[in-house]
């Protein structure tokens, strides 16, 4: 006699052989997007071609030569240290040899990334590994690769170094790998710095010793790099500010997007478009920075005590947002994705039903074509509107369920 079978069964029994299915077709088009980038990294002349690397390299020779690069190179809106920690891939070296060393270098931490992701997320079978492995291979892991930027390296050794600093078990060899390995994740600090936050109330029970640690070794970094230069430290270190707040105001209308300034630009170009003579003017940059970086702070130090992926998440969110960026920096995003990940897992197993439509929403971000932000209007508008709403519904995701074991926690104390 036959019987009519449970959906949810059949799910499970084909579920091995279509994530197998969707891993191939993925696969295959992450492989060549991938070989496209590498070529780009390593043989592409001109701007097309390792573009931020040779922005780097045009800032780090000068900079311990005593040339006032602040002053004199107008791409120079790096902080003093990340000259330093860029030297070695840099600083000696003609171009064609750096862009080999930092191919090598981006493979060795692509693989560390992919290895942190796949780890983190929590995922259990074979098939599902493999396709959770494809997630940190997304658009803006390509774009990383093809401009040579930061991103590949500064996740992997930032979150790694924020998760030893979480162990129990721990001596001073772990602490200074941790150390070592979050400090260079601060090379980019429109990337890193709201991870500041974490590292000060994150650690309730160590007397802010991650804080401590992190910020003497940076401090040291920045004061061999000011040494080479003609300025004062502390002046050396206003001139950056300056720099990097024109910096990110000239980006806001050159290629960056869903961030804060170019909210207001967006903003500022309805008004005039409509006749209405108000304008926000580009001087609410640094306010509006400075409230958001408050704001996750506060909202870090309420939720000191909840999974630590919840706290990376909402800063991962929030770091995309606070300022500019291209995107390239949209890689930043794969902590939240990740941290989401972990959650409905742990969902799963705890018997509670639903959540593979999230799964799904977090692979079409990941996978959506990127180009469509390079077409014409009324396509590049979607894709920013998308990504958008899908960031801000992931960051609700992630504060309720941070409000949700903060509450667990509050009531099993009592």
């Amino acid at each position: 006699m036959l019987t009519k079978q449970d959906p949810e069964n059949q799910w499970q029994r084909h579920q091995k052989h279509f994530l197998w299915v969707v891993w191939g077709f993925l696969a295959i088009s992450v492989i060549n997007r991938l070989s496209k980038e590498f070529y780009r990294l390593l043989w592409v002349q001109g701007e097309s071609g390792a573009v931020d690397l040779g922005v780097f390299a045009k800032a780090v020779k000068p900079w311990f030569s005593g040339v006032d690069v602040y002053h004199t190179i107008e791409s120079a809106v790096y902080p003093p240290a990340s000259y330093l920690m860029l030297y070695p891939f840099t600083g000696w070296l003609d171009f064609p040899s750096a862009r080999v060393l930092w191919t090598i270098f981006t493979v060795v931490a692509l693989v560390g990334l992919i290895y942190l992701t796949v780890r983190e997320s929590k995922a259990e079978t074979q098939s599902e590994k493999a396709l959770v492995a494809l997630l940190p291979l997304f658009y803006a892991t390509r774009a990383t690769i093809g401009n040579a930027q930061l991103g590949i390296a500064l996740i992997p050794l930032l979150v790694g170094g924020l998760l030893i600093f979480r162990q129990k078990q721990r001596g001073w060899g772990k602490d200074l790998l941790a150390t070592g390995m979050v400090t260079w994740g601060m090379i980019k600090p429109n990337l890193s710095i709201p991870f500041a936050w974490i590292l000060l109330f994150a650690y309730p029970n160590q007397r802010f010793r991650p804080f401590i640690l992190v910020s003497l070794l940076y401090g040291m970094l920045t004061l061999v790099a000011s040494s080479f230069q003609p300025t004062h430290p502390l002046s050396l270190l206003l001139t950056w500010f300056e720099r990097a707040r024109s910096g990110a105001e000239w980006g806001a209308s050159e290629g960056g997007y869903a961030n804060q300034q170019t909210m207001i630009n967006q903003i500022n170009q309805l008004t005039t478009a409509s006749g209405n003579s108000i304008k926000l003017s580009f001087s609410l940059t640094t306010p509006i920075t400075l409230l958001f970086l408050i704001g996750l702070g506060v909202w870090i130090y309420y939720h000191r005590r909840v999974n630590l992926w919840l706290l990376l998440g909402v800063t991962g969110i929030i770091a995309r947002v606070w300022t500019y960026h291209r995107q390239y920096d949209d890689i930043i995003m794969l902590l939240p994705t990740i941290a989401i990940y972990q959650i409905i897992k742990n969902h799963q197993r705890q018997g509670i039903k639903g959540g593979n439509w999230l799964l799904v929403l977090l692979f079409i971000l990941a996978f959506v074509p990127s180009n469509i932000l390079e077409a014409s209007p009324p396509w590049s508008s979607l894709f920013v509107t998308f990504q958008s709403l899908a960031w801000l519904f992931m960051l609700i995701f992630l504060i309720r369920e941070a409000w949700r074991e903060k509450h667990e926690e509050l009531k099993q104390g009592q």
